[in-house]
């Protein structure tokens, strides 16, 4: 009973921290709840990020990394709790589509349901994930960060006995914290009950996608289903390795893996959101999901820049120079993280 208290308590904290960026004002919604879930995980990501990064190179306990963090995200929760109270609410829900939509959205419930259940019964280990759980161990074991050989478990006392993208986005680190939170091992919070979320979360990021792409809710509806099918059918084995359904559906769990499921739509969605409202706070929203990139893998440091950058090749072909600032700042975090690790691996 205690460790299900945990895992709702850990799992639900993105909720309430999401409302952070909720607008003064704005009605909430159903719908509010489900995009400040997205975005108050990427704030908890960022966070982390920033603050794990600096303490890694100054060597300082994990339980110190721990300790603020979870300073940090009080203190948004509470924020984010005072933003609710004060809202204005409508939770009316008139939804007038055909049943063969209604089918569809069933069917769609259904598929991401099987996909989350395969995660819960089953796992997939290799070398990249041996690692990361290796790391993740030897810090809870250790109280140290990164100063172990995760395939040998020798004391270094520096990085070297690690890759150096692992130290510019430690995500074997936050999962540690998951499982320090949660009173399970890396192994099992890993594999079994972090990774169904994690894919509900990818879905997440698709669904408000496509509340973007589409104004219709039938429209939405069947993109979403088109997405759960297209994962599902492309994750087979004889597709290329590196597909991003393979990483969706069998190591989502990875860094690079929760990139490819969650940060690509998400950053795609908040940029299609910035087309339609181009206000400071969604680009606030924007830098905060690419600070979060940073933390899972160094694709996700990279990927952001490209996404982006091209969002700002647009801009300036559209002459909207006063978005210019806003842009450079969106895409400080993964410059800044870009240019260091280049600086240390050459």
């Amino acid at each position: 009973m205690l460790r299900l208290f945990l895992f709702a308590l850990v799992f639900l904290i993105p909720l309430p921290v999401g409302f952070v960026f909720h607008k003064k004002g704005d009605t909430i919604t159903w719908g509010s709840f489900l995009k400040s879930y997205l975005c108050g995980q990427f704030l908890m990501w960022a966070v982390f990020q920033i603050l794990a990064v600096p303490m890694i190179f100054l060597k300082t306990s994990f339980m110190l990394l721990v300790v603020s963090f979870s300073v940090f995200m009080t203190a948004a929760m509470v924020l984010g709790i005072f933003s609710i109270i004060k809202s204005p609410k409508n939770f009316k829900i008139k939804i007038p589509i055909a049943p063969v939509i209604w089918v569809m959205f069933l069917v769609t419930i259904i598929l991401i349901g099987f996909q989350a259940y395969k995660y819960y019964s089953s796992m997939h280990i290799d070398q990249d994930d041996a690692r990361f759980i290796a790391e993740a161990n030897d810090v809870l074991y250790y109280n140290k960060m990164l100063l172990y050989q995760p395939e040998t478990g020798e004391y270094f006392g520096n990085f070297s006995g690690v890759p150096i993208r692992d130290v510019y986005s430690p995500w074997p680190i936050y999962l540690a914290f998951l499982s320090k939170m949660t009173a399970t091992i890396p192994s099992a919070l890993a594999h079994t009950y972090y990774a169904p979320l994690l894919l509900v979360i990818s879905y997440l990021a698709y669904a408000c996608m496509g509340a973007r792409l589409f104004k219709g809710t039938s429209e939405r509806v069947i993109f979403l289903f088109l997405v759960a099918v297209i994962h599902l059918y492309f994750a087979g084995p004889a597709i290329n390795e590196g597909a991003p359904p393979v990483h969706t559906l069998t190591r989502i769990w990875q860094g690079k893996g929760v990139v490819e499921a969650i940060a690509i739509p998400a950053i795609i969605y908040q940029l299609l959101t910035i087309q339609e409202d181009n206000s400071p706070t969604n680009w606030i929203v924007l830098t905060v999901m690419c600070c979060g990139s940073c933390l899972l893998s160094g694709l996700g440091i990279v990927l952001p820049l490209i996404l982006i950058g091209i969002f700002g090749i647009y801009i300036i072909c559209c002459k909207r120079f006063k978005d210019i600032w806003w842009f450079l700042l969106s895409i400080a975090p993964a410059g800044v993280f870009e240019v260091i690790y280049y600086m240390s691996a050459y």
